[in-house]
C-alpha cells in the first residue's frame, strides 16, 4: 500500500526526469542552432580575423582599460554588452594560450554563434504552454534562417552587431520570468536585462511596459479600472439619450423632500431617496 510519502517521491523523481528532459532537449536545440549559424557564415572560424569595431573595441579596452571602453566606446550610445563579450572573448585567449591577441578572432565567433543560439533556444523555451509545439518550432527555426541581407559576415561570429537583437532577446527573457521560476532565476533574468538595457535603450521601454503591466495584474488594478471605464461610460449615457437628446441625472444618497408627510405626521419632513429626473 503507497503512503503519502510514496507518493511525494515518486512526484519529486517524475520532476527530477522532466527537468532532466528539458535541459536535454535545450542543449540539444542550442547545440543545432549554433552550427546552423555557423554554416551560415563560417568564414570567421576557417579566417580568423578581428573585423571592424571587434578590433577597435578590443584595442580601446587594453590600452584604456575595459570599464572606460565599455562606457565611451561610442559618444551617442553604450556598447556594454559588446565589450563584455570581446572581455570575455580576450580573456578566453589568455587561458588558453597566454595571450589575449593569439586565439580573439576564434573566440569571438565562438561567442557570437553562442549569443544568437541562445535567441533561438529561449524563443523556444519562451512560448511553452502559450503556442503549440509545431509553432514554437517554427519559430525556431524562422529565428535561426532569418534573412539578414546578402550574407552574414558582418553579424553572424562577429560581435559588433549584437546590440540589434537585443530587443527580441529581451522579450523572450520576459516571457520566460512572468513563469513560474525561483529567486534566483528571477534575480539572475534580471541582471542580464540591466545589461541589457544600459546596452540597448528600446530594452528600457520594454522592461518599463512589461514593470505597468506587472503592477496592474498583481494589484487586481486591472480590474478595478475595466469597472471604473464601464461606469463612466454608463454614466455619459444617461446624459445623452439618443441624437439631440438630454437628460440630466441627479445623484446623491438622499434628500428632503418638500413639505412630505413622515409617517402621517405632516410636521415632519422624512429623508427620500433621490430619483432620476429627465431634464
Amino acid at each position: 500500500m503507497l503512503t503519502n510519502e510514496s507518493y511525494l517521491g515518486h512526484d519529486k523523481k517524475v520532476l527530477r526526469s522532466s527537468t532532466a528532459i528539458s535541459v536535454l532537449v535545450a542543449i540539444s536545440f542550442f547545440a543545432i542552432a549554433f552550427m546552423l549559424f555557423f554554416m551560415r557564415n563560417s568564414e570567421p572560424l576557417l579566417n580568423p580575423t578581428v573585423f571592424a569595431e571587434d578590433g577597435v573595441w578590443t584595442g580601446m579596452g587594453m590600452e584604456h582599460g575595459w570599464l572606460q571602453t565599455a562606457w565611451n566606446a561610442r559618444p551617442d550610445y553604450k556598447v556594454v554588452l559588446n565589450v563584455a563579450m570581446l572581455w570575455l572573448a580576450a580573456k578566453t585567449s589568455y587561458i588558453f594560450t597566454g595571450s589575449h591577441i593569439e586565439e580573439l578572432a576564434f573566440f569571438i565567433a565562438i561567442f557570437s554563434y553562442a549569443f544568437f543560439a541562445a535567441i533561438a533556444t529561449l524563443g523556444y523555451l519562451a512560448t511553452q504552454g502559450i503556442i503549440s509545439h509545431p509553432l514554437r518550432i517554427v519559430l525556431y527555426i524562422l529565428i535561426v534562417m532569418a534573412p539578414v541581407g546578402l550574407h552574414g559576415n558582418e553579424i553572424f561570429g562577429r560581435i559588433l552587431q549584437i546590440g540589434f537583437f537585443l530587443p527580441l532577446a529581451s522579450i523572450f527573457l520576459l516571457m520566460i520570468r512572468d513563469q513560474t521560476l525561483g529567486v534566483i532565476g528571477t534575480i539572475t533574468i534580471d541582471a542580464i536585462l540591466v545589461l541589457f538595457v544600459i546596452t540597448n535603450p528600446v530594452v528600457a521601454l520594454l522592461v518599463f511596459l512589461y514593470a505597468a503591466l506587472y503592477f496592474l495584474k498583481n494589484r487586481n488594478l486591472l480590474a478595478t479600472i475595466k469597472k471604473l471605464s464601464t461606469t463612466m461610460l454608463d454614466f455619459s449615457n444617461l446624459h445623452y439619450r439618443g441624437k439631440g437628446q438630454r437628460s440630466t441625472r441627479l445623484v446623491a444618497a438622499y434628500s428632503v423632500g418638500p413639505k412630505s408627510c413622515c409617517r402621517g405626521d405632516c410636521s415632519k419632513e422624512c429623508a427620500l431617496p433621490i430619483r432620476s429626473f429627465n431634464l
